[in-house]
Order: C-alpha cells, then structure tokens, then sequence
C-alpha cells in the first residue's frame, strides 16, 4: 500500500500496519478541525464536534498497544537491517 506522503515518511508508512498508516492522514485532520473550533465562539454543536474529534484523537494513542499486538506489518527489508 503506497501513500502519498512526505519522502521521509515513505518508507516508514510502507511497512506499517493500516491503523498507523490511517492515522497518518486522520490525526492532522483532526487537529485542524480542533484547533479552528478552538477559535471560534462556543456554541452547544461545535462543543459536541470538539469534545468528539478530542475523544477520537486520544483513543487513538490510548489503544495503540492493543492494535500494535494484533496488526501485522511487513518484514523490513535487509538493506534497512544492515
């Protein structure tokens, strides 16, 4: 699965497992969408968007030991290993 990233994430997301390589592209998302309802008055929905996209952010960090068990990544190539 190719992605289309900065060079110095290539490689890295190429022998990763799919939660990280998704997370690659969710979390900045997520950070945007957080950091602009941070800057705008507060009203009952973008309260709830916030609260929301604040529980999606730290769930991802909270339960990556449980995901880092059960995915499975690809072999790192020899020439990387030497």
């Amino acid at each position: 699965m190719t992605m289309i990233t900065p060079s110095y994430l290539g490689e890295t997301i190429e022998y990763s497992s799919l939660h990280a390589c998704r997370s690659t592209l969710e979390d900045p998302t997520d950070f945007i969408v957080l950091g602009y309802l941070g800057m705008q008055p507060a009203t009952p929905g973008r309260t709830l968007v916030a609260q929301i996209g604040t529980i999606y952010y730290f769930l991802f960090f909270l339960a990556m030991p449980i995901y880092s068990k059960i995915d499975k990544t690809k072999p790192v190539p020899e020439r990387v290993t030497k």
